[in-house]
């Protein structure tokens, strides 16, 4: 008896593990199937205030113009020259608007910045609605006209469409 239970435990034990498996590479199949790469260029025009706006191009779906409202506070990091602050942006394309929630460093000394751009799934909308995933912005190089400040940079990651 013992020796029939031990290989029906074993059984059981391969059997579920086989299942788990299968189900496990379906679902991420399908959830890979559903992502999307994207890369863009974007520039964007901060004049004062707690927004900035400009467009973003060579970037396929992404194509279209950006605006992103700038939270209040920052905090500063153990570099004098660099400040981490939070900020919502809106893509805004002929596909819909993809919303994401963003975490930047910025350097002042060489005006060059870096951020995490988590997709908002709840606000997006059209095609980015429901969608996730995390992008990142990173910005080369920035001018300066008087008070006005322009950056040029690239947006990269992965979008995951929830309707595809």
């Amino acid at each position: 008896m013992k020796l029939m239970r031990s290989r029906t435990g074993k059984f059981v034990a391969r059997a579920a593990m086989a299942l788990t498996g299968a189900i496990y590479s379906q679902g991420f199949a399908l959830a890979q199937n559903n992502c999307q790469t994207v890369k863009a260029t974007t520039v964007d025009v901060f004049s004062g205030g707690n927004t900035s706006s400009g467009t973003v191009t060579q970037g396929g779906l992404l194509n279209g113009t950006r605006f992103t409202v700038y939270r209040s506070g920052g905090t500063s990091t153990q570099d004098p020259n660099v400040v981490t602050f939070l900020g919502d942006m809106t893509i805004t394309t002929n596909q819909g608007e993809l919303k994401t929630s963003n975490v930047f460093l910025f350097n002042f000394a060489t005006q060059q910045s870096t951020a995490f751009l988590r997709i908002n799934s709840g606000a997006s909308t059209g095609r980015f609605a429901a969608a996730t995933g995390l992008l990142f912005l990173n910005v080369a190089k920035g001018t300066v006209n008087g008070s006005v400040f322009t950056y040029f940079g690239e947006i990269t990651g992965e979008i995951c469409f929830a309707n595809q």
